[in-house]
């Protein structure tokens, strides 16, 4: 799935169409996408509540397609590596990406989703990459801590919305599953059970992309269509269970997953772990407070005074995400959600820019 500025700046080596999915997996990834997709309209539960966000992608449209990917399709290709290899972009990407249609016995056919671009990685609004000339070591990350701070709010509002409404999970919210794009819009509003949540949004809004590990349901235990109700996942235990996060200096994101699988273990994998949302959130978090806009390298004096009023707040939603995990249950009634996780920063942090919009 590629999103047009996306292929713009990214070259063929980098654009690669070597995974190999089965039907199901395609149908329950497209499903999720769609039923995301459908937030940016007001949804009702069988309730009669209202929900709204506009946090993961719009999707325009899906083909399926088959035979040779097109040259032109991902024709971008650094001058260097062409001049290293004596050949075109054309001959290298048709020795890259020339399937045969009798692989596996079977057509292999290509899935192309179209979406509404979402903005850039927040990996890269935090970070400078290893390897960039002197001047960009030095280079101040674009996102400043404002934006810092509502870019995890509306990610957590963006997860409070869903998982009340289908339950779901992201199961892999890592900084470049989360996209950061501009907007002229002051606030960012989300409906999460008819009422309706804003979020300062110093320019920027938050896409949350990438439902392949994700869990959704359609259809609640308990309720009249229980019956009914439709689940899709994905087992995750055999990826994540070798997983180990190094003593010394642990990854976060490696941090998370051994997290989900310690939670889950194997199996289980179709029921319902909201917990998982807040071990993500933690990474989130950890990650932000992390960045050098908070005082990690050279910072700017402009930067470090937002900082210090930032930083509190963040590291407040930290303690209470951290404290829900600590005391969240196996029972359904001690289950700990991302929306106990909002009405508690509404309580704990009336000054961290959440607020709920009055109704006439």
């Amino acid at each position: 799935m590629v999103q047009q500025p996306t292929y713009d700046r990214f070259s063929a080596k980098q654009l690669t169409f070597s995974g190999t999915e089965v039907y199901k997996d395609v149908y329950q990834e497209l499903m999720m996408l769609h039923l995301l997709s459908n937030l940016h309209q007001t949804v009702c539960d069988s309730a009669g509540l209202e929900y709204q966000t506009h946090a993961f992608p719009r999707l325009l449209c899906t083909r399926l397609v088959h035979g040779p990917i097109p040259s032109y399709f991902i024709i971008r290709q650094f001058k260097d590596d062409l001049e290293a290899t004596n050949s075109s972009a054309e001959q290298q990407i048709k020795k890259m990406y020339h399937f045969e249609e009798t692989c596996l016995g079977l057509p292999r056919e290509h899935l192309v989703t179209v979406m509404k671009f979402g903005g850039d990685a927040l990996f890269g609004g935090l970070f400078t990459k290893k390897g960039d000339t002197p001047e960009d070591k030095q280079r101040q990350p674009h996102l400043q801590p404002q934006q810092l701070l509502s870019l995890c709010l509306q990610t957590t509002l963006a997860l409070a919305v869903v998982e009340a409404v289908y339950q779901f999970e992201h199961r892999d919210l890592h900084l470049c599953n989360i996209l950061v794009k501009a907007t002229k819009k002051a606030l960012v509003r989300f409906k999460l059970r008819s009422r309706i949540y804003t979020v300062p949004s110093f320019g920027v809004k938050a896409i949350i992309i990438d439902v392949t590990f994700s869990r959704l349901a359609l259809g609640f235990p308990g309720q009249q269509q229980q019956q009914q109700q439709q689940v899709f996942s994905s087992d995750l235990s055999s990826r994540l269970k070798c997983i180990e996060p190094s003593a010394e200096a642990p990854d976060r994101q490696e941090v998370a997953y051994k997290s989900m699988y310690q939670l889950v273990g194997d199996g289980g994998w179709e029921e319902w772990h909201p917990e998982t949302n807040l071990i993500w959130l933690r990474y989130l978090l950890g990650e932000v407070l992390s960045a050098r806009v908070f005082g990690h390298g050279k910072a700017n004096s402009f930067l470090c005074l937002e900082g210090t009023r930032t930083k509190p707040i963040l590291k407040g939603i930290l303690a209470l995400v951290q404290r829900m995990i600590g005391k969240s249950g196996h029972q359904q009634k001690q289950r700990s959600t991302v929306s106990n996780l909002v009405e508690k920063i509404l309580e704990k942090l009336p000054n961290s820019g959440l607020a709920v919009e009055d109704h006439d």
